[in-house]
């Protein structure tokens, strides 16, 4: 299938936003696993005199040439890693979201498949392949995804978020709307089905949904 035009991408890019401050969770972000601490190399190079860099260090390194918006060194440094250390997962989701960051859909769901060969229960890698199948406009894949990541991690309520999400692109907005409001307050739960019939061009229902959330709001 074709993916999602730019207008409903960025639509579902701000839903999947507005759901992870709504949702109150304490586990780390969704396209993120634990940030690890930068080594403290002032040049992201500085580690190429090690015989043996470990997974952290050459992990500090990425995320030190992303934060410089050196993608095309942090591309090699995560390559190496998911080659010598192929189960340090949080490489896979690194190297994914830097090729979701340049439109490489293809090689972001290939590098989070990878990731799952070695770890086919990782909450994180199976959501984020939810994401990237649902912006190449592949919803049952993505809805498939999106419940295995709520199923491995069923504590942290952004998966169940965007099992809603998934919910409703198949349109099943009463199970989207019913799973929101397990973990949402009912303003809030209102105002994301907004986004999602807006998103699926159902305007009607969008403004019945805005509207009452600003009712739900106003009366807290």
């Amino acid at each position: 299938m074709n993916a999602l035009n730019k207008t409903t991408a960025a639509t579902l890019a701000l839903l999947l936003v507005a759901a992870l401050t709504a949702c109150t969770v304490t586990n780390e972000p969704v396209m993120g696993h634990k940030q690890l601490g930068l080594a403290g190399a002032n040049e992201p190079f500085d580690i190429v005199g090690e015989r043996s860099p470990s997974p952290v260090t050459l992990h500090s390194v990425a995320r030190i040439c992303l934060s410089q918006g050196r993608d095309p060194e942090a591309e090699v440094v995560l390559n190496r890693l998911v080659s010598e250390y192929a189960d340090f997962m949080p490489a896979y989701n690194d190297l994914a979201a830097l090729y979701l960051r340049n439109e490489m859909l293809d090689s972001a769901i290939g590098t989070l498949a990878a990731g799952l060969e070695r770890d086919p229960a990782d909450p994180v890698l199976l959501n984020n392949l939810g994401i990237c199948h649902l912006l190449r406009n592949e919803r049952e894949e993505s809805l498939e995804q999106f419940t295995a990541a709520a199923a491995a991690n069923p504590v942290d309520a952004r998966n169940r978020a965007n099992m809603a999400v998934g919910l409703a692109f198949l349109g099943r907005m009463d199970e989207a709307m019913a799973l929101y409001l397990q973990i949402l307050p009912p303003a809030d739960a209102h105002w994301n089905m907004g986004v999602l019939c807006e998103a699926n061009g159902d305007f009607e229902a969008a403004g019945d949904h805005f509207m009452q959330a600003e009712k739900l709001a106003a009366a807290r």
